[in-house]
């Protein structure tokens, strides 16, 4: 055999990839654990009911460090068999052919290392630049008992090249079952009804058994990432009579979150509990941020949200949102206490955004005053009303930038004093508001930004149900 021959049957072997022992491909091994981020929830003495984000950053997109499987054990060798003359495998023409492709290449009987390097040699698995400069694989293979088969499932996920240098990538995520001696595909990304067909950015955080139920889930990040801020989506593919379903459908996308699981806290003792840590957003005029920390337990067949803890204010305007929410919530004691903050806690901070507020420690001051009579007026406590409305008077003297929210005052102390009926004092107070609707424009999102809550004429006083 000439030097000729000799090389173009080696290049030859080398595209056979399931017919060749190829050099420096070693035995599939088992996945490794999950590595974990940790994550430190910080107590906050009224915690909101919708939580808001926290101090504004502006995130770079990047590609998050989210932990996933490296390994991808080989399947038992008899499923299916191994095939001795397969042929050289085919490049997929679309990126949409590859699913077909891994099938073909697969009912060949190619080991899951063997199928990652021609994936990777079709450019749908590559590197790019992740934190701190070091390379990040777009894609893998994994498997896990997923199903009561015989076999476990194979995990497949990879990316478009031709999306490479977007910060959002066109991606496929697979689950396949070798049964009867051949590969099937039993879930797409790309079809699944609840991802309306986008699939991208995807990555497997997990498979580990968090359900519960002695069987692996398939935990796997979805993200779509804008010029400043990456957005990711958490889903958990479990078994449920035979099919796989997302047992957590009520996860929101967040921005740049982090997650967690840890020992269970709920009745399923095997189960695991999911920690999310939602992060900031990096748009302009978003304002001033917290980041939220929520903490879902496994309920029946999936997880619901059992807990959610946001940062304690330091900013004056987030005192004050807090205290609304727990006013809602009949937390007087919070409330107050929250309201007070805003009233005289010199270390709360000021928002010196885009158009900040002018004089705002009194502003918000005079709002919390005002709130701390309609606190005592929907608590039956008429002194605390009169003490709390003389204490405004003093702070928003005429021509003070805390005016407004003394006349507003007036108007529900005018009512108040005539029988000390809380709603009918509410309907003045929002009258006033409506008529002069600085009152609460100022303390809306044109000062605070889209992060905050946007307050309206309606939000001027509140009567808890």
């Amino acid at each position: 055999m000439n030097r000729l021959t000799l090389l173009a049957s080696i290049t030859l072997c080398a595209l056979l990839l399931t017919a060749c022992t190829l050099p420096g491909l070693s035995p599939d091994s088992k996945p490794q654990p999950t590595v974990q981020i940790a994550v430190t929830i910080y107590a906050t003495t009224a915690p909101l009911a919708t939580p808001v984000p926290a101090q504004s950053q502006t995130p770079v997109p990047a590609l998050s460090p989210t932990p996933v499987p490296t390994a991808a054990p080989s399947a038992p060798s008899d499923c299916p068999p191994r095939v001795q003359s397969p042929g050289a495998p085919v490049k997929p023409a679309t990126f949409t052919d590859t699913v077909a492709s891994v099938v073909s290449v697969l009912n060949t009987g190619a080991t899951s290392t063997e199928t990652l390097e021609l994936l990777k040699g079709w450019g749908v698995i590559f590197n790019l630049p992740g934190i701190g400069g070091q390379q990040q694989q777009q894609g893998g293979i994994v498997h896990a008992r997923l199903l009561p088969a015989p076999d476990a499932q194979m995990v497949v996920w990879y990316t478009d090249p031709a999306d490479a240098q977007l910060p959002t990538r066109k991606s496929e995520l697979l689950v396949l079952s070798c049964e009867k001696h051949a590969y099937t595909v039993l879930y797409k990304a790309t079809e699944d009804p609840e991802l309306a067909g986008q699939a991208t950015n995807a990555r497997v955080f997990s498979t580990a058994d968090v359900t519960g139920d002695s069987r692996d889930d398939l935990s796997f990040i979805l993200e779509d990432c804008s010029d400043s801020t990456c957005f990711d989506g958490f889903y958990i593919l479990t078994a449920v009579n035979g099919a796989l379903v997302n047992a957590i459908p009520d996860i929101e996308w967040s921005p740049s979150p982090t997650f967690e699981y840890l020992p269970g806290s709920g009745t399923e003792k095997s189960a695991k509990d999911l920690r999310a840590r939602i992060g900031l957003l990096g748009s302009v005029g978003v304002g001033p941020q917290r980041t939220v920390t929520d903490t879902w337990t496994v309920e029946g067949n999936g997880f619901t949200r059992t807990l959610s803890v946001i940062d304690p204010p330091i900013y004056r305007i987030h005192a004050l949102m807090d205290g609304d929410s727990a006013f809602r919530r009949k937390d007087v004691g919070a409330a107050r206490l929250l309201y007070e903050r805003v009233v005289g806690d010199s270390t709360l901070k000021s928002w010196a955004g885009n158009a900040p507020l002018r004089d705002e420690p009194q502003v918000l001051a005079a709002f919390a005053l005002f709130r701390l009579m309609q606190l005592a007026g929907a608590s039956g406590d008429g002194g605390g009303v009169t003490k709390a409305y003389d204490n405004l008077v003093v702070l928003a003297p005429p021509k003070s930038a805390g005016l407004l929210y003394q006349q507003m005052a007036e108007a529900f102390m005018t009512v108040y004093k005539q029988g000390a009926d809380y709603p009918k004092s509410c309907e003045a107070a929002l009258h006033f508001a409506e008529k002069n609707k600085n009152v609460y424009v100022v303390i809306g999102q044109d000062t605070f930004g889209s992060a905050n809550y946007d307050y309206q004429a309606p939000d001027m006083c509140i009567v808890p149900q």
